[in-house]
């Protein structure tokens, strides 16, 4: 997708007025309520004159768009709610179509940079979309160093307005003669200087790996809330990375450490990682680690005053012996009569639940469902479906997850995060590009809801079903695992 930004000319005015009509109507939806926003008599919105922005020299207008299409524009000027503002958005416009595929805030950074200085947005309290997207833009550009307020502001008439207050220091990769740029050592480095450092690598990581890691801490504290030791730590989609453990001295030695530590790693399990990694010098806790299940991977000799730094990592998904190791697999057909009983729901029979499982395993030979089973030892866990042939209609060229299950005493325990993850690499191998999911509307069904929303899943948009079929406003359907919202996810 290329998004490219052209400022407009006199000429220009005409198209921007236009696009303004959709604008407006974008807007009634936040304000359609409001005094004076009333639709029109003649059904046709209207835009207040927005051709200054094309003639006075402090406005400036840009037109957007995306592969040569229109898209969108925006618009700026220098009216600020303090004389201090440099530029202000004036007007700031994406056709529905292109929004939510990451061209509004593309637009936003490349006018921030061209403009540097200090800046504001503004947005109606109303308007909670607009007020949502400029939080995450300018928090994410100013790198969290910005202010934000709520004034009532004259222009164009009064009305109380979200302001978001940051400063821009322009295109930090444009390049400029003579020496525009010194390396400077600093020893009392600000905040916010070593905020834009780690934010650009932390960018740069997030653009290959799609995802960004988060930061958490486990703390030791006494009744009073004073803090005697505790864990910082790192989460990414499969593994921890523990930065720092500590115990007060007075309080070594009494299991604490071991306390934090499995503290640590449960909540890596429960966000479906698979190892831990840490390192420790050789006189800090390498045997300590090593007692919990970590093994030493790499050593760097002599890193600090002649002591060594160990490197060491431990696999989450095994809990001490090979037999404990927990394993997803594809369904065998041993495996029919074991679920057959030891899964058959109260609601059917030993001999129904194993023609249901007969019927799964010939469609996984016939490469329409792969059944993912989750065991430790000999034991199985648990089990979940890819479906290639899903009967909900919205679904005819994406793969369904369904029939996920963990049996209740393995529960909490990331198992059913795991078992979804393995099930989305089947269907990535497989060349699908999103993949879909449904869930019940009743109580049993809140951790499985909580669980795919945390795994990025969303409603594909089309409401809700029973057996299938689409709900009618004001017809009564049964609370039971046929009404259905169903949700999808990009892979």
């Amino acid at each position: 997708m290329k998004i490219t930004l052209s400022k407009a000319t006199p000429e220009d005015k005409n198209t921007i007025q236009n696009l303004g009509r959709f604008y407006v109507y974008e807007m009634s939806k936040y304000c359609g309520f409001l005094p004076t926003w009333e639709i029109p008599s003649n059904g046709l919105f209207e835009c207040v004159d927005l051709s200054s922005y094309c003639e006075k020299p402090d406005r400036h207008a840009f037109l957007v768009k995306v592969d040569g299409e229109l898209a969108g524009f925006v618009l700026i000027n220098k009216v600020g709610s303090t004389p201090d503002v440099d530029w202000n958005i004036g007007e700031f416009f994406i056709v529905s179509k292109f929004q939510s595929k990451g061209v509004g805030r593309h637009v936003a950074e490349h006018i921030f940079n061209q403009f540097p200085g200090v800046w504001e947005t503004s947005q109606i309290p109303e308007n909670k979309a607009a007020i949502a997207f400029w939080d995450r833009v300018v928090s994410r550009y100013s790198h969290g160093q910005f202010e934000k307020t709520l004034k009532t502001v004259s222009e164009p008439k009064p009305h109380p307005m979200i302001i978001l207050k940051f400063t821009s220091q322009g295109d930090l990769n444009s390049q400029s003669g003579g020496d525009a740029y010194k390396v400077v050592v600093d020893y009392a480095p600000t905040e916010a200087d070593n905020a834009v450092v780690r934010e650009g690598i932390v960018a740069f990581n997030e653009n290959i790996l799609g995802e960004r890691d988060k930061a958490f801490s486990i703390f030791l504290k006494n009744d009073l809330g004073k803090v005697f030791g505790g864990i910082q730590a790192f989460l990414g989609t499969e593994s921890i990375y523990i930065d720092v453990l500590w115990v007060a001295e007075n309080l070594k030695q009494q299991g604490y450490g071991t306390k934090l530590l499995d503290a640590a790693e449960q909540e890596a399990i429960k966000n479906g990682c698979v190892f831990s990694a840490v390192d420790s010098f050789d006189f800090q806790a390498e045997e300590f680690y090593l007692k919990h299940g970590y093994k030493r991977i790499g050593e760097l000799k002599n890193c600090w005053l002649g002591h060594s730094k160990f490197f060491l990592r431990k696999n989450l998904n095994e809990t001490g012996s090979p037999d404990d190791t927990i394993l997803i697999r594809p369904m065998c057909q041993a495996d029919i009569a074991i679920i057959a009983v030891d899964y058959c729901p109260p609601w059917s029979t030993v001999q129904e639940t194993t023609d249901r499982w007969q019927k799964y395993y010939q469609q996984q030979q016939d490469n329409i469902r792969t059944v993912g089973v989750i065991e430790q030892g000999k034991a199985i866990l648990g089990y979940g479906s890819l479906f290639l042939k899903s009967e909900y209609p919205h679904f005819a060229n994406v793969p369904e997850i369904n029939d996920v299950w963990i049996y209740e005493e393995y529960r909490s325990k990331g198992l059913g995060q795991k078992l979804i993850r393995w099930l989305e690499g089947v269907a990535k191998d497989k060349g699908y590009k999103e993949i879909g999911i449904g869930f019940g509307l009743y109580a049993d069904y809140g951790p499985a809801q909580r669980l795919y929303f945390h795994l990025g899943y969303a409603p594909d948009g089309h409401g809700i079903t029973y057996k299938y079929q689409a709900t009618v406003p004001g017809q009564s359907y049964p609370l039971d695992d046929d009404l259905i919202l169903w949700l999808k996810k990009k892979l």
